[in-house]
């Protein structure tokens, strides 16, 4: 998968967090981060794209992740966004119990 590609797809898109449905947009892709807007505070935040490759890379070799584990070992100041991310790019089946993502 070409991540950056995927992610430039997503540039425009407006989607939200699983747990609180909180609307971000993502603004900005670029070859180190991503930019995305908040839309409930209208503020920036910038995500490294070794945040969101990292758990695609666990998620593609264990089949499951969970949000826990992205704030755990991958992403400690935007899990939320990241799992948001990851459903939408790989098209992952979503258990919100712990919040998941399971391939087939």
């Amino acid at each position: 998968m070409d991540l950056t590609a995927e992610l430039i797809k997503l540039q425009g898109q407006a989607l939200e967090t699983m747990d609180q449905k909180r609307k971000f947009l993502i603004l900005e892709v670029l070859d180190q981060k991503i930019t995305i807007i908040v839309e409930s505070t209208g503020k920036k935040r910038d995500i490294s794209i070794e945040e969101i490759a990292g758990p695609i890379r666990f998620l593609f070799e264990n089949k499951k992740i969970t949000r826990i584990e992205i704030n755990r070992e991958m992403s400690l100041r935007n899990p939320a966004y990241v799992i948001s991310i990851l459903a939408k790019i790989t098209g992952a089946k979503i258990s919100k119990k712990p919040i998941s993502l399971f391939l087939e």
